[in-house]
């Protein structure tokens, strides 16, 4: 079996096999890579591709000493974040009351259902209110929220899973009161 290198330099060279076998070895771990913080999947799909097609452009800069993979992820890592960076300045807040549901009108449990939710954010404390108004209604990918908030990734995911707790808890208590 030949080593990356190996593909990688019969690739520069016009094997149009390296290029496959690079692509079946790496894809699955490129792919992984860019669905972990990106809300939509396609995205995902479209900047492993991406990574793909910029590794071909650059096959003459790859130094045969130097290692494939990481050179690879680099190029990934670049994209996400380019990606990521675009997403953030597209504004996409979409307030609860402004969604319209399928078929026109509201029913009463929608409504209620809703009004609930809203609620039950508001009583949230604004760290927290702000990690699950970003994430679910700005669909923005933590790394994104916490370079946001100016906190780390890590405390974003903290707050979201206690926000979320207290949310579950707060709709409960709201139900049990009807």
């Amino acid at each position: 079996m030949r080593s990356d290198n190996d593909l990688m330099r019969a690739h520069a060279e016009g094997d149009p096999d390296a290029f496959d076998e690079l692509f079946r070895r790496h894809a699955r771990s490129v792919h992984g890579f860019m669905r972990k913080d990106l809300w939509r999947p396609e995205a995902a799909h479209d900047l492993t591709q991406q990574t793909f097609l910029q590794l071909h452009r650059s096959r003459f800069d790859f130094k045969p000493s130097g290692n494939l993979r990481g050179w690879l992820m680099t190029i990934a890592r670049n994209l996400k974040y380019d990606y990521m960076r675009q997403v953030q300045r597209r504004p996409k807040t979409v307030r609860i009351e402004d969604s319209e549901p399928v078929g026109g009108g509201e029913d009463d449990a929608r409504v209620e259902a809703r009004d609930t939710l809203e609620r039950a954010l508001e009583s949230l404390p604004a760290n927290q209110r702000d990690v699950v108004r970003l994430f679910w209604f700005e669909h923005l990918p933590y790394a994104v929220i916490a370079e946001r908030l100016g906190a780390s990734e890590a405390a974003v995911r903290v707050r979201a899973h206690r926000a979320y707790k207290a949310l579950r808890e707060r709709i409960d208590a709201m139900e049990g009161e009807e």
